[in-house]
Formats: C-alpha cells, sequence, structure tokens
C-alpha cells in the first residue's frame, strides 16, 4: 500500500514538472495557488487549504491581495505561510507583465502597459514612464502607493526622476481601484502642476493614464491634456511649441510644485 505522504509527494512532483513544461498556463486557481503553498508547507497536503483559502476570499487575487491578520485567520495558515503568500503579490508588483516592451507607439500601447501595471492594485498608485526622443522606454517607477482612493504625491520626487533618467518625455498614470472612471478634480490639478512644471523643464508630458480594473483612459486621447497644456502655456507666459505632423504621439508637455494630495 503506497503511504498518504508518498501519494502527496508524487502529486507535488507531477504538478512541479507540469509547472516546468507550461508554466501555469493549464492550472486552475485552486492548483495555482496550491502549487504557491507547496513552499510554505512541504510536508503536508495543501489542497484542502487551497480551497478554504479560495471560498473566504473568492478569488487567487484576492487571496493574495488580503490582509496578513485576515490570511492568519484561515485555519491552517500561520505566519509563515501568510508571509508567503504576501510575498507573491509583492514580486509581481516589481515586475510588471510588459516589462519587454521598450518604446511608446502610441495612445494604445501606452494604456495597455498601464493597465498590466496596476490592474491587480487594491490601493491607488502612482506611476512615472520616462521616455526619449523617440518614445523609448528608459524607466518606469512607482511614486507611492496611497489608500483605495487616494495617493500621496510628491511633485519633486516626480522631477527627480525625469531629471535622473534624462527623459525628454513623460507619462504619468495612476488607477482608481474603485472602478471610477473620472478624473477627479484633483487629478486635474496634479496633472496642471505636472504640464507646468515639465514646461519649465523642458520635457514634454504626452499622456497621464487613468487605470480601473476592467477600463483604461488616456487625457491625452480625450483631448484633455492638450487643454492642461495651453493654460500652462499661457500662465506661465511661455512660446507655444508647433507639434511636429511625424510625430503624432509625442506633442504635449509636463510639470508643478511641492507636495499635492490627491
Amino acid at each position: 500500500m503506497i503511504k498518504n505522504d508518498q501519494i502527496h509527494k508524487n502529486h507535488r512532483n507531477r504538478m512541479k514538472n507540469t509547472f516546468l513544461e507550461h508554466g501555469f498556463t493549464t492550472f486552475t486557481e485552486i492548483q495555482k495557488l496550491e502549487f504557491m503553498l507547496f513552499f510554505a508547507i512541504p510536508q503536508k497536503d495543501v489542497n484542502p487549504l487551497a480551497h478554504a483559502l479560495l471560498a473566504e476570499f473568492g478569488s487567487l487575487n484576492k487571496v493574495l491581495s488580503a490582509d496578513f491578520e485576515n490570511l492568519l485567520k484561515i485555519d491552517g495558515v500561520g505566519t509563515h505561510t501568510a508571509l508567503l503568500l504576501k510575498t507573491f503579490k509583492a514580486v509581481a508588483a516589481e515586475v510588471p507583465t510588459l516589462e519587454p516592451l521598450t518604446k511608446i507607439s502610441g495612445s494604445l500601447v501606452a494604456k495597455e502597459y498601464c493597465y498590466h501595471l496596476m490592474r491587480h492594485s487594491d490601493v491607488e498608485d502612482f506611476y512615472v514612464i520616462c521616455l526619449n526622443d523617440v518614445n523609448k522606454i528608459l524607466k518606469t517607477k512607482k511614486i507611492n502607493s496611497g489608500t483605495a482612493n487616494k495617493v500621496h504625491v510628491e511633485i519633486s520626487e516626480i522631477t527627480k526622476v525625469i531629471i535622473t533618467n534624462k527623459a525628454t518625455k513623460v507619462i504619468v498614470a495612476h488607477n482608481h481601484p474603485s472602478g471610477s472612471m473620472e478624473f477627479s478634480d484633483d487629478d486635474m490639478h496634479i496633472t496642471n502642476n505636472i504640464m507646468c512644471n515639465c514646461l519649465l523643464n523642458d520635457v514634454e508630458l504626452i499622456d497621464h493614464v487613468l487605470v480601473s480594473p476592467t477600463e483604461v483612459m488616456s487625457l491625452a486621447e480625450d483631448g484633455r491634456l492638450d487643454f492642461v497644456k495651453n493654460t500652462c502655456v499661457n500662465s506661465l507666459n511661455l512660446p507655444v511649441k508647433i507639434p511636429s505632423p511625424s510625430a503624432p504621439y509625442e506633442d504635449y508637455i509636463v510639470f508643478g510644485k511641492d507636495t499635492e494630495n490627491k
């Protein structure tokens, strides 16, 4: 008779071999979570715990996004297991899905790139994407994370990232985990400050992208970023820059002062 521990060992080995061959493409949510739990609980059948976690939180993403204290309330989840589950989400946030992308060729690409940066976040995040003259990505930097409906933004930190990476163009992006697809008055105020600051530094803000769990909006695409640019040009009494007809996605401009809250 085969002992239970041998059955579990064979099952784990099969799943590990499947992962090495196909990644997670053939795994169900239960199997993905079970696979993760292998490394927290090495000597026990973790399938019942995977089912219990999904039953409690509703999905794999919600399990990985759950508060540490709430994970510990599940029977069978100890400190080590809860920490490991939180680690998966933290690591995923540091390695964007579209990291191999090297160039932002238009607003559709910008929206897709930003969506993958923040689609799983349950708090508001604010990103800066630094580009060169031909829209090659020089640096993607998360400026800050906030709460479910607010993020604190240091304009000076954004400026530092731009200057450090020698960017000539910039895309900024933030998300609304609530699903709201409206740029708030505070969103527009921050965009204005960023625009004015970049104008003064001879850097172009080419978009401000808003991400929700299911939708993406481009401020450049709907025309409002152009209005923000014109407002800043007039307020700063700067000469108007004539867009190049051969460069359709590089004709806006960028920045602000001190600290803003959104």
